[in-house]
């Protein structure tokens, strides 16, 4: 049974768009989720009718070619080919986040914008609200993206991949020069913003 429940959040200014993009992106981590799981069931079962299909025609070989030795007719079989690669990367969380030249510790979001003064700018911060939570904080063409890095399990990630750690998800966007792409933008990461020290 599908339980269902409706809460009603008072948030403070400002604080509603931050809780509503949360729970979109959370919402489309777990639609990303179910498609591959799906697509992943569906992958299972073509790989087991191939291996169904290749037992019939193996037994029909042997049975009309009764002297064929079993490697010979092995061999002339097609091989399956390989399952699809997962775009994803093994995950473990990383303490050394906060020796980052990039992260600022417990900003706000307003200070983070602040401090984003060109397209490009990007730097992490730790959520307010929630502790061990990360927010990558960037500007790309005059808009300023605040993009959750943890999502509900823990896992480092963006829409596409899951990273080792968050220096790792920044390096593979950076020196890639690959955006992050999210449901309605992206944000390139070019210039990262260091913290006073």
């Amino acid at each position: 049974m599908n339980k269902r429940a409706c809460h009603v959040l008072l948030c403070k200014e400002n604080e509603s768009l931050d809780v509503i993009t949360t729970i979109g992106q959370a919402f489309e981590l777990r639609y990303n989720e179910y498609i591959q799981s799906q697509q992943q069931q569906a992958n299972e079962q073509q790989d087991s009718l191939k291996s169904s299909e290749r037992d019939q025609q193996f037994q029909q070989k042997s049975d009309s070619n009764p002297g064929q030795s079993m490697s010979t007719t092995i061999n002339n079989q097609a091989a399956a080919p390989p399952p699809p690669l997962q775009n994803k990367w093994n995950t473990m969380n990383s303490s050394d986040v906060y020796k980052e030249s990039w992260f600022h510790g417990k900003i706000s979001r307003e200070e983070a914008e602040r401090l984003l003064i060109r397209s490009g700018d990007f730097l992490v911060r730790e959520s307010a609200k929630s502790s061990g939570q990360f927010i990558l904080s960037g500007r790309y063409r005059d808009q300023f993206k605040h993009l959750l890095l943890v999502d509900p399990e823990g896992v480092i990630r963006t829409k596409d991949y899951e990273f080792d750690s968050i220096q790792h998800l920044i390096t593979y966007h950076k020196a890639g020069n690959i955006p992050i792409v999210s449901a309605d933008s992206e944000l390139l990461l070019q210039t990262p913003i260091r913290r006073a020290t």
